[in-house]
């Protein structure tokens, strides 16, 4: 249990960071939606973090890191082509989260995005939640 705790934090301290610097690059373009791509490819990362320090079965491991990382990397590649072929025009549901932080504060909206990013970062933490114990099992794809 200890291990899963340890993954968790590190993976969300990693993702943190990570939409951090999406934040600041899309506050620099005002271009929001890059979230979106950053969510998806951050699945592979975590999948990544769990494969190296989970004690799991090493076959287990692979084929759920193959799992994991391809849907992650087949979305995050789709959502960040479509994101840069719209450049530099917005999501239409951003361009609606733009003006509602707006009319909350027009000179510091961005800060609600960067509040959306990080809780952006957490849904990643909760929904990867069960892959850290499905990689930390020591059971062979669910045999004792």
């Amino acid at each position: 249990m200890k291990l899963i705790i340890k993954m968790t934090l590190i993976e969300l301290l990693v993702t943190f960071f990570i939409v951090l610097v999406a934040w600041l690059w899309a506050k620099k373009y005002n271009y929001y939606c890059v979230i979106d791509a950053v969510w998806s490819l951050s699945f592979s990362l975590h999948a990544l973090i769990f494969y190296s320090l989970a004690q799991g079965d090493h076959l287990k491991k692979t084929i759920l890191l193959s799992m994991l990382g391809l849907w992650s990397l087949r979305l995050g590649f789709y959502l960040s082509k479509r994101i840069k072929g719209h450049y530099p025009v917005e999501d239409t549901r951003y361009l609606k989260l733009t003006a509602d932080y707006k009319q909350l504060s027009e000179k510091n909206y961005s800060l609600y995005y960067l509040r959306f990013f990080f809780y952006q970062a957490i849904s990643i933490s909760i929904l990867t939640l069960p892959f850290s114990f499905a990689f930390s099992s020591s059971k062979v794809m669910g045999i004792s």
